[in-house]
């Protein structure tokens, strides 16, 4: 099965249009959405319109869970002190785009899970305990287990998920990355806009 994975739309429809233009040409079998869909760009209600419309399952982002619980963006910038600045930036835009998505686009963002599952797949944008949380890029696979104890049960549960794959941008582009562990097939790839 070819599985897409689209994360970290950030409200940006110019970027979003390139990658459903990518994936009409790509046709992967499932398509699902890693989190992070409005905060930070100019239409973050019609990327979460859209999203809904396509009917992608996925995860909630970290920045997704600030707009309704803008406290968990005060405990990362206790947690981060050099990035205090840009924080208090990021936490001024919160407002605007609340007001943007409204509060029905913003209930339905609240109720998506921190942790998307079928046989043989597995999804979070960071970790589904702290969205805010995640290994560095080069982690290895121990240390992955050892900071994310879920992963744990899923690889050890025959019949559970086999594959795992965090997405995460800090705060829209500080930093991004991505990883995955377990079985990849030979030809698979990965497409970043």
């Amino acid at each position: 099965m070819r599985v897409a994975i689209v994360s970290d739309i950030h409200g940006n429809r110019r970027a979003f249009e390139a990658v459903l233009a990518d994936l009409r040409q790509v046709a992967p079998d499932l398509v699902l959405q890693g989190g992070d869909l409005a905060y930070g760009g100019t239409h973050p209600a019609d990327i979460i319109d859209q999203v809904r419309g396509l009917g992608w399952p996925g995860v909630r982002g970290n920045t997704d869970e600030m707009l309704w619980a803008p406290e968990s963006l005060t405990e990362f910038a206790a947690r981060q002190p050099k990035l205090g600045p840009l924080l208090a930036i990021i936490q001024e835009l919160i407002l605007p785009t609340l007001a943007s998505i409204g509060e029905e686009r913003l209930r339905w963002l609240e109720g998506l899970p921190s942790l998307y599952s079928q046989p043989g797949l597995a999804l979070v944008h960071a970790s589904p305990d702290d969205l805010w949380r995640v290994p560095m890029p080069n982690a290895s696979d121990s240390r992955l287990l050892r900071s994310h104890d879920w992963l744990r049960t899923v690889r050890d549960d025959p019949g559970g998920p086999t594959v795992e794959v965090r997405l995460d941008d800090v705060l829209g582009g500080l930093g991004r990355e991505s990883s995955s562990t377990g079985p990849r097939s030979a030809g698979s790839s990965r497409r970043s806009w």
